[in-house]
């Protein structure tokens, strides 16, 4: 009997760990939504962050505000930067989603190599 449970929690594990989110099929207005929220929220309700993306162009809003932001594949990643600096002609932040749906804020304003400061659990919206 603890031999099958094993099996099943084990199972269960390696399929939640090998799964990605999908690719999310595009609104009625061709764009591609994305909705981020608090890694550790057992049950997100309010996203923190929304992505959508019309080419290579899209869209982050966060914190109330839209900004226009470009979009691009980095490897198997999807990534919009925004915030364009005139004076340094680079974008000073962007956010990235992997496979797996993890998603990742980076501010460049003060570093052209910096670490994630802030981590998402994304998720294609409707």
């Amino acid at each position: 009997m603890k031999r099958k449970l094993l099996a099943l929690v084990a199972l269960a594990v390696l399929a939640g760990s090998c799964t990605g989110v999908g690719v999310p099929a595009p609104g009625p207005d061709g764009r591609e939504r994305w909705a981020c929220f608090d890694v550790a929220a057992i049950l997100p309700t309010r996203a923190l962050v929304a992505l959508t993306r019309d080419g290579f162009q899209g869209e982050v809003r966060l914190a109330g505000k839209t900004y226009p932001a470009s979009f691009r594949f980095a490897g198997i990643k999807r990534r919009w930067d925004f915030g364009f600096d005139l004076d340094r002609l680079a974008h000073l932040y962007a956010i990235t989603i992997r496979p797996d749906g993890i998603g990742h804020y980076f501010d460049f304003s003060t570093a052209d190599r910096v670490d994630s400061s802030q981590t998402f659990r994304c998720r294609p919206a409707r």
